[in-house]
């Protein structure tokens, strides 16, 4: 892959690793393969639409992901289709698919244009594109008088009056990052103020409700969508109340599940159910996103072990290995499907993620490095006025061990950060082969030296086999898992086993990885006799049996990431 900036300092280049793999399966299997023409830029053309969405927006933020990574095609592709995509901005600034009749108060036309305004700024930022910018800064000028005045909670849902009432405060979802956006691109505080004066975005603080479509409180992409930009356009340490709130709900109201995502049918849920419309794969994405910029702000590893947890298990179950097929919802329990379009929501949200999950890997910090996810990759940062290179060989989440080689052009002492993840039993480091007595503080090691070219870090965690116990539904069950990584078991690799595979007793002594570390072998009680379990990464399920019978005194612990209150904390009645 080729070598991307991140703020035009710190650079990361990909290797042959977990998320690289995701992330060039996007580019190869997924962008490449679109019907770019017919079904993201007709529509745009032609203009004829009463309603309905695309996703356009969202995929091209995918797209300039891919530009950055792999050069190449994917740039040629990348300009190609924001060109075509200004050329059908109106004279007035316009770029949407309705009819003139139906624009800006038919759900989801703000939505649409609120991740094209992303999107156009993302493509300005990253490649200097200034018609870019001075579209998208077109669009939000067209847009900002037809909304003012609260005209944007006139939005009308796009079936009818029936639909209102459950469509209309989501239809603005994505507007207030991307005019706060706007305002930084362009200086003008016009699109700032919107944001707070009409939407209340510094103020707000809805509470969490359980079972209700429609109000952001009870959608839960929609409610982290918003706690983002919250976050985004403050400062401190000082945490907006709207995020503590999904802190505590996701921590010790039961809100978060085993496989790192929450919500049933786009809405908050805390019983632990895990078939059905589970951890809307825009809801997942924004869990990602929203963990990511809470790890950087505070600096608190539980963030880092949420959004490893979240990353490899809902987020990657939500795309076929090859990139191509993407799902909607990811189940924890039964039958997963997938989405049958290319265009809408999810994914075009999951394009986005994916392409932005390198950026998350590691960061400045204290006049150093801090490492945030382990995969291989090269990182090169200044630091003093010295240029400085880590090469991280590691294939993490599946392998234990960690080497981190320093390249610099003179001796340079900075501080290393290490997160060490909450589940790992113990953690062994060396510095040129020579063992260190660092204990983890917080969650996270810290090296600091005088870094010679050539040095090199070892690093390893003990990741043995963990019985998870579940509660509320999942009571008296338990799930397996070695590290950040759940394991399940699916029919179709049991065959002989059938729908009994979630009554087996498994015994955790037994799991035994297979060379590639993708697939293991459990063996297991049924009735009176011993059986073997096939299991493969949550990730790689078809239909998924994650949680298995549990005998009293197994599954002793909980899942590190929860601390249990008798209760859902600060949760609204079900609607």
């Amino acid at each position: 892959m080729s070598e991307h900036t991140v703020k035009s300092e710190f650079k990361v280049e990909l290797l042959a690793g977990t998320i690289g793999e995701r992330v060039r399966a996007v580019w190869e299997g997924n962008l490449q393969q679109l019907d770019w023409e017919q079904d993201f830029l007709a529509p745009f053309r032609t203009k004829s639409a009463k309603g309905g969405y695309i996703g356009l927006g969202k995929t091209i933020s995918g797209l300039v992901h891919a530009a950055r990574h792999f050069g190449g095609a994917a740039d040629a592709l990348r300009r190609r289709i924001v060109g075509e995509l200004l050329k059908t901005q109106t004279a007035d600034g316009y770029i949407g698919l309705y009819l003139p009749a139906s624009r800006t108060y038919k759900c989801w036309d703000v939505h649409e244009q609120a991740y094209i305004i992303q999107a156009l700024l993302e493509n300005a930022e990253r490649f200097g594109d200034s018609e870019c910018l001075q579209a998208a800064e077109r669009l939000g000028r067209w847009l900002l008088p037809r909304l003012e005045g609260g005209r944007w909670r006139g939005i009308d849902g796009d079936d009818g009056e029936s639909n209102v009432a459950r469509w209309k405060p989501m239809t603005i979802i994505g507007l207030d990052r991307a005019l706060a956006a706007l305002s930084q691109a362009t200086g003008d505080t016009v699109f700032a103020d919107f944001c707070r004066d009409e939407i209340a975005v510094p103020d707000w603080c809805d509470p969490i409700v359980e079972g209700r479509h429609g109000e952001i409180c009870g959608h839960a992409y929609a409610y982290l969508a918003r706690c983002l930009a919250q976050l985004e356009t403050s400062d401190g340490m000082n945490l907006p109340n709207a995020t503590r709130a999904v802190i505590g709900y996701l921590r010790a109201g039961g809100g978060l599940v085993i496989c790192g995502t929450c919500g049933q049918s786009e809405c908050w849920h805390s019983d632990q159910r895990l078939d059905g419309e589970l951890g809307e794969t825009c809801t997942t994405a924004y869990l990602v996103r929203w963990a990511a910029h809470l790890l950087r702000r505070t600096h608190d590893a539980w963030f880092g072990d949420l959004m490893e947890r979240a990353i490899y298990n809902a987020l990657f179950a939500a795309s076929s290995v090859d990139g191509r097929r993407i799902r909607y919802y990811s189940a924890g329990a039964g039958v997963r499907r997938w989405y049958e379009a290319d265009t809408f929501c999810c994914p075009g949200n999951y394009r986005r993620i994916v392409g932005e999950l390198p950026d998350f890997i590691a960061r400045p910090y204290d006049a150093g490095l801090a490492l945030d996810l382990y995969e291989a990759c090269r990182l090169t940062c200044p630091v003093g006025n010295q240029t400085v290179q880590l090469r991280v060989t590691t294939d993490y989440p599946f392998d234990h061990v960690v080497t981190i080689d320093v390249v610099t052009e003179q001796p340079t002492a900075f501080p290393l950060y290490l997160r060490c993840p909450g589940w790992a039993d113990g953690v062994s480091v060396s510095v040129n082969g020579q063992a260190l007595s660092v204990p983890p503080r917080q969650g996270w090691i810290r090296l600091a030296r005088t870094w010679r070219s050539g040095d090199r870090v070892e690093l390893a965690f003990g990741m043995p086999w963990r019985l998870i116990r579940g509660f509320r539904r999942q009571s008296g069950r338990i799930a397996l898992m070695r590290g950040p990584v759940v394991w399940g078991a699916d029919p179709a690799d049991n065959a002989e086993l059938g729908d009994r595979l979630p009554e087996i007793v498994p015994d955790r002594s037994t799991c035994c990885l297979s060379d590639s570390a993708r697939r293991t072998t459990v063996k297991g009680a049924l009735d009176s006799r011993q059986v073997d379990v096939a299991l493969v990464p949550f990730a790689a399920l078809d239909t998924a049996v994650t949680y298995f019978s549990g005998r009293r005194g197994m599954g002793d612990e909980r899942d590190h990431l929860l601390w249990l209150a008798p209760g859902p904390v600060g949760v609204g009645p079900r609607g």
